[in-house]
């Protein structure tokens, strides 16, 4: 794996659709993984990550646990050469 993205996320479901669907884009010819971590999780969320884009890693949390612990759950599960966190703040 050369590139592993790792997206937080907090109840902005549309902004969420929007970034996946470019990242996506931009990572065609790249081996990379997204792996999305979404902090007070809603169903709305879930249910759109499973359908739209099923490669990609989903990790609810049910409680709004702050942007350093779901940034170190998402770097413990990488497995890419080369990191990149994008935070919607």
């Amino acid at each position: 794996m050369k590139l592993s993205i790792i997206v937080t996320h907090y109840r902005t479901p549309e902004l969420l659709k929007l970034c996946l669907q470019s990242l996506q884009e931009a990572t065609r010819e790249i081996p990379a993984e997204i792996l999305v971590l979404d902090s007070e999780s809603e169903d709305e969320t879930e249910m759109m990550i499973r359908d739209q884009f099923p490669d990609i890693a989903f990790s609810p949390f049910h409680k709004n646990t702050g942007y350093a612990k779901i940034v170190n759950v998402g770097l413990s599960r990488a497995q890419g050469d080369f990191l990149l966190v994008l935070n919607a703040d």
